[in-house]
């Protein structure tokens, strides 16, 4: 387990990652599911992984080049549920 951690904050410390993106990522380097539950889990709890912070971060970046559909396909695609990319947006305005 602490290998998986150490793995997962080497790339966290790149650019965050949705929860879905970290753990697909992670899955070829864990050894079970539970164990990769419980590294994002803990991540989570300490604040070190957001989906929230994720879809903020995405939106900021891409808001001047895509519009609301392609920057919602995208975060669904990464996990992120339509009421975080609705806050994204509103933290635009």
């Amino acid at each position: 387990m602490p290998d998986l951690r150490v793995r997962a904050l080497q790339l966290l410390t790149r650019r965050d990652y949705s929860r879905a993106g970290l753990q697909a990522k992670l899955a070829p380097h864990a050894q079970s599911v539970e164990e990769l539950s419980a590294v994002l889990d803990t991540l989570q709890a300490e604040r070190l992984l957001s989906d929230c912070r994720y879809a903020t971060q995405r939106v900021v970046v891409r808001a001047r080049r895509y519009g609301n559909a392609r920057l919602r396909q995208e975060l669904r695609q990464q996990g992120v549920s339509d009421e975080l990319h609705g806050l994204g947006r509103r933290m635009l305005s």
